[in-house]
């Protein structure tokens, strides 16, 4: 077997390659006399039944004669136990001290008492047996310790770097993650883990088997969903490219919306209960918001409780109209996403408002589609 060579593998000399060159005897013989062998000699070879003198070893692999006997001596002495480092045994310079690492688990505790949300599904076997704590989707562990180097700007303590403060996050908070594009929870997933469970423990294969097909079911049709929708934004950034980089700055082709409301929103927001408001209901704000992902832009609609009628098909209309009057781009074809809502969405009104938009000649096609019921795939919120 030939050993490749350390210039191309880029690694070191090992010592058992070494020990298998010393000469074991204890005794040196030669054709008049033998006598006890004074030093250890080495013999030298590329492979098994090729050897060679020291000179083109060393060249072989690179080496330089200081380096060789070096290691040579080690082996002698020691054996091909790996020598232990200087700094072994020893605290180095910029350890993180026991009061440094307790004031930052005291922040990350209290950064997410504040800004975190508990998981909606309470699964406790996810975060070992402790409740996972949702932190915002724009945040990170950088963005994170940048708020924390700033807030300990005007203390006397060390501040803890980056690395180490992740690794104490990880180690000791691993129920403290960041909330991902598509983590909403779906009920009918839901329903269909009940179900799978029930089934198990009933011990009927039957049944067992018809939950796991309408689960699978559920998730290949969520899956070509959330592949349609991103097809369509690949499809909207590419002709809103192609029309900036033309010569007459032609409005685009294609273009992808998605909208989708959020109500009961209220404000003055308190992150924490305040005891004097324990009987009173604070104001109710209601948010629509309509995406552009191609720019990547988003249109944002507070209104407040004594301005909102419902949050049925008109005002859905109402709300899409204006938006493409003032911030649309004057595309030709429509791609349009929005949840699978019938009061809302996928109604004989919005459909209707669509076919008077081609109509009127503002778009030559409109193509709607709409998610998997309870599985959302929105990358933005």
């Amino acid at each position: 077997m030939e050993i490749i060579s350390s210039k191309s593998s880029n690694l070191l000399l090992p010592k058992e390659l070494l020990k298998s060159f010393m000469k074991e005897s204890s005794e040196s013989k030669s054709a008049r006399r033998s006598k006890l062998r004074e030093r250890q000699r080495f013999d030298y070879r590329i492979n098994a039944d090729r050897p060679v003198c020291r000179n083109f070893f060393l060249l072989y692999y690179g080496e330089s004669i200081d380096r060789l006997k070096r290691r040579q001596k080690y082996l002698i002495e020691t054996g091909t136990i790996p020598p232990a480092h200087g700094n072994t045994g020893k605290k180095p310079k910029h350890a993180c001290s026991k009061k440094d690492r307790e004031t930052v688990l005291r922040f990350i505790s209290n950064f997410t008492a504040i800004h975190g949300l508990p998981d909606p599904g309470r699964d406790l076997r996810s975060a070992k047996g402790r409740l996972n704590n949702y932190l915002p989707t724009v945040m990170n562990y950088m963005a994170v310790h940048r708020i924390y180097k700033k807030s300990m700007e005007d203390s006397k303590g060390g501040v803890v770097e980056y690395h180490t403060s992740r690794r104490l996050w990880v180690d000791n908070f691993p129920n403290i993650i960041f909330s991902k594009t598509k983590s909403d929870l779906c009920m009918t997933c839901e329903e269909h883990k009940k179900l799978i469970n029930i089934s198990v423990a009933s011990g009927n294969e039957e049944e067992k088997i018809e939950s796991l097909e309408q689960a699978k079911k559920h998730l290949i049709a969520a899956q070509n969903e959330r592949n349609h929708y991103r097809h369509s934004i690949e499809i909207s950034k590419q002709s809103y490219n192609a029309s900036i980089n033309s010569k007459q700055k032609a409005r685009p082709n294609k273009m992808h919306y998605s909208w989708d409301f959020s109500q009961q929103i209220h404000y003055p927001y308190e992150d924490h209960q305040v005891g004097p408001i324990y009987f009173k209901t604070p104001r109710v704000a209601h948010l629509f918001g309509v995406c552009c992902e191609a720019l990547p832009r988003q249109a944002n609609y507070l209104i407040d409780e004594a301005d909102f009628i419902n949050k049925g098909a008109d005002t859905v209309i109402s709300l899409l109209d204006h938006f493409f009057e003032f911030y649309g781009l004057g595309e030709n074809h429509l791609l349009l996403t929005a949840d699978n809502c019938i009061g809302q969405n996928k109604n004989n009104a919005v459909l209707h408002y669509l076919l008077y938009r081609t109509l009127k000649g503002l778009h030559k096609k409109v193509k709607s589609s709409y998610f998997e019921r309870g599985c959302f795939v929105f990358t933005r919120r």
